[in-house]
């Protein structure tokens, strides 16, 4: 019988992002290799977004320094700051058995994609990289942009990409193409569930969703403005659920201050961190993608197609090749106030729109169960390992 494949999983961080969520999901339903999830040290002892791995047979385990936040905005010493820790991780990984014994490395993020790729040249191992960011300077910054150019993608092994977008930014960097595989990121979606039509809630209340991680760039504010430029004092609400880590809880305050400013305080509600994402989107009638640059993928377009949701979108990026306008959702036009508020007005003010479109989502193709997403990861692994000549 062959040796069960060993494969490293690194992340830099135990927040609940949808990177994180993601490896989540793909490991606890992996079942042809044998996974072990490396973090960091941090000041929480949990496991965060990996909590989920507690009751489940997959090895979680902590190994060198805490990786500070906010490195695609560092200035000249935060860049440092940020090299110097990564070097403290490499030397930590290196002297690491479990690390030592892998027979693959998966680095999940771009920064655990850095230190990763250092850890693999040094033990001849290949290496997987999860590109969940475009690679361009605006998503990574100077130095994770320059670390992915020049150290990163030319010695990858395999590049797994969350959509054709992000593929492309990276294209240009690898000597092969042909080792980029795009494989959407798990979305919570079992073996056996049916992609379905969320009926609507029995109110009169009009209630439009937005789920993402509150960050500038994920457009809050471009939606709390175009929602108060259109709905304002009507019996709409607009439900913003998403937790602000990675160090924008200032953003929590300036939006809430920002609908009191507009008039719709009373109207908008920010929920943080939601569990129960699937029972959310649900309870919503119209849902959102609002981000102000290209989005790699939006996972949460592809739980709002899966649940049947008439769907807005931003027209670049990822949700784009997901989105056909007019079919099963309508696209806006990026980072434009205007065209969002009349894209949710046409279709808060038009029933059978509403219906057409939710209809449309619900039957939207090539949405995988979270299993399905795991066994595509198999593949690649094995692939990376047997083409390996290091």
């Amino acid at each position: 019988m062959p040796e069960l494949l060993r494969v490293i999983h690194l992340d830099h961080t135990t927040a609940l992002g949808g990177a994180e969520l993601a490896l989540m999901r793909i490991v606890r339903h992996c079942d042809s290799w044998q996974p072990q999830v490396v973090l960091p040290h941090g000041k929480n002892t949990g496991l965060g977004a990996f909590d989920a791995l507690k009751q489940s047979s997959v090895d979680v385990f902590r190994v060198g320094p805490e990786q500070p936040s906010g490195a695609s905005k560092a200035g000249l010493l935060g860049a440092l700051l940020v090299a110097a820790q990564i070097g403290r991780q490499v030397a930590h990984l290196l002297s690491d058995s479990r690390v030592r014994r892998a027979h693959v490395i998966h680095a999940n993020t771009s920064r655990s994609a850095i230190y990763g790729s250092v850890v693999g040249f040094l033990l001849r191992k290949p290496v997987v990289v999860q590109l969940r960011d475009l690679v361009d300077r605006e998503a990574l910054g100077w130095f994770g942009l320059n670390a992915m150019r020049f150290i990163t993608l030319p010695r990858a092994a395999a590049v797994i990409a969350n959509s054709q977008t992000t593929a492309a930014t990276a294209r240009q960097y690898m000597p092969d193409s042909s080792r980029i595989h795009v494989i959407h990121s798990p979305i919570g979606l079992s073996d056996g569930q049916p992609l379905k039509r969320a009926r609507r809630r029995n109110t009169d209340v009009f209630r439009i969703g937005m789920v993402a991680r509150l960050d500038p760039w994920k457009g809050q504010e471009l939606l709390i403005r175009a929602f108060a430029k259109e709905f304002a004092g009507e019996n709409v609400k607009l439900q913003l659920a998403g937790g602000a880590p990675f160090g924008h809880e200032r953003y929590q305050k300036d939006l809430k201050d920002l609908a009191c400013q507009l008039g719709v305080a009373a109207q908008v509600d920010l929920l943080g961190q939601v569990t129960d994402v699937e029972g959310f989107i649900s309870s919503m009638d119209l849902c959102v993608q609002a981000s102000t640059r290209p989005e790699p993928l939006g996972q949460n377009v592809l739980q709002y197609l899966k649940l049947g949701k008439a769907v807005v979108a931003a027209d670049c990026g990822g949700p784009a090749e997901w989105i056909t306008s007019g079919k099963n959702g309508l696209l806006f036009g990026t980072n434009n106030v205007d065209s969002l508020a009349r894209s949710l007005r046409s279709i808060q003010s038009d029933p059978e729109l509403l219906n057409n479109l939710a209809i449309g989502a619900a039957a939207t193709e090539d949405i995988h169960t979270d299993h399905e997403v795991s066994q595509l990861h198999g593949l690649v692994f094995r692939a990376a390992c047997q083409n390996w000549s290091g």
